[in-house]
């Protein structure tokens, strides 16, 4: 609903469109996560003042095995190294504007609607049917359907990863006249072992014949081995301090490291580096009437190198990754060589964000506490590769 279509453009996979092209995928996972926490703590005073001493050791092991399938034509060819056509998927069309309703056997289109000139005229179309069969639609002014009536899965990718992370830290927590005064100084460092090895059979770095799609023989399936370690040393301070009974200021800097998950994987296939946050905040605490009421108003800032939950569009993918420089990464779908990427995540990212909040509760009694909070936040890119998004 609301899009908006020019019908003189008759390019393929363009946007906006009225109409919706979905692949089918199943996807196993085994995972499994060990993990070791380990902390010393003891008190003492030095010069005066109450100093509580901590030291750690963590140990994460993290692994999993992923394995996908997608729909592909029974009449696709596989090769004998598994490998197979991507151009061989099979293709779901259907309106944004249909109407679906619990009694909808999956996906469908709606059979008196024109289909686009945003797609190939010989492409198929197919519907879900609500025993898991997929057959074709027939009788279309515009398409000519695919022979026969169903797909299978078929073996797409597997994926093999293991993070292990070492971590030592300290922390000293200080108290000063009469508590009036509180700190917090720590230091961690970090070492991790990231093993990522995957395999991608409707993907190669042979030469792909750009007119069919069923001649997959002597071609290998895209192998990514990653084998890579990072190290991390994160400072933290922290103070507070009463100005009376009443009111207190405070403030904190931390920087840290998130540890990879091993499935963040670039358009070539290796890993992204993990992500590094740096973060400050400042304000003021409040407990008034006997504290009965208590509060805060905070200001922050944030930023992350590497950040793991930003995803480019294609358009933006493909400037980063121009043909010209990887060949491999494109394939002929029938009208033009379409960008296909093994990941889709990008390191070298580095986001910002900064705001403020404030928290209110007022406790009448013991038995009853009201809650009152407000936040604002603000982010934004502060850096990508070549300014993709700046």
């Amino acid at each position: 609903n609301g899009i908006e279509y020019n019908p003189e453009n008759a390019e393929p996979d363009t946007m906006p469109s009225p109409y919706q092209k979905l692949y089918w995928q199943d996807q196993d996972v085994d995972s499994r996560i060990d993990a070791l926490r380990s902390t010393v703590s003891w008190k003492t005073e030095i010069l005066g003042s109450k100093q509580q001493i901590l030291v750690g050791l963590d140990y994460d092991k993290s692994t999993a095995e992923v394995t996908k399938y997608d729909l592909i034509y029974d009449d696709a060819i596989v090769s004998t190294t598994g490998y197979w056509d991507m151009r061989s998927r099979v293709n779901d069309y259907f309106l944004l504007n249909d109407e679906h309703t619990a009694l909808s056997p999956g996906i469908s289109f709606n059979h008196t609607a024109d289909f686009s000139q945003n797609f190939n005229k010989d492409a198929s179309f197919w519907e879900f049917e609500k025993y898991g069969e997929f057959s074709n639609l027939a009788g279309s002014p515009t398409f000519r359907p695919r022979e026969g009536d169903s797909g299978y899965f078929q073996l797409s990718e597997t994926q093999d990863r293991e993070i292990l992370t070492f971590a030592t830290w300290i922390a000293a927590q200080g108290s000063y006249l009469k508590k009036r005064l509180n700190t917090l100084i720590g230091l961690r460092f970090d070492r991790i072992e990231l093993e990522n090895s995957l395999v991608s059979y409707s993907k190669t770095f042979d030469p792909i014949d750009a007119n069919a799609s069923n001649q997959v023989d002597g071609r290998d399936p895209l192998r990514s081995e990653t084998k890579e370690e990072f190290t991390q040393v994160s400072p933290t301070v922290g103070a507070l301090y009463w100005l009376n009974k009443n009111f207190a200021l405070f403030g904190n800097y931390a920087k840290s490291i998130q540890s990879p998950v091993g499935g963040q994987i670039d358009p070539i296939g290796k890993s992204v580096e993990p992500e590094i946050g740096i973060g400050y905040e400042g304000g003021v605490k409040f407990q008034l009437l006997d504290d009965k009421i208590i509060g805060q108003l905070i200001a922050f800032y944030i930023q992350k190198e590497n950040d793991n939950l930003t995803r480019l569009t294609t358009a933006q993918l493909e400037t980063l990754y121009p043909q010209s420089l990887y060949p491999s990464l494109y394939v002929f779908n029938g009208n033009r060589d379409a960008f296909t990427p093994i990941g889709r995540q990008i390191g070298g990212v580095t986001v910002e964000t900064q705001g403020f909040e404030a928290d209110l509760y007022y406790n009448p009694t013991n038995q009853l506490s009201i809650f009152l909070g407000y936040a604002y936040t603000d982010s934004s890119y502060k850096d990508t590769p070549l300014g993709i998004a700046d």
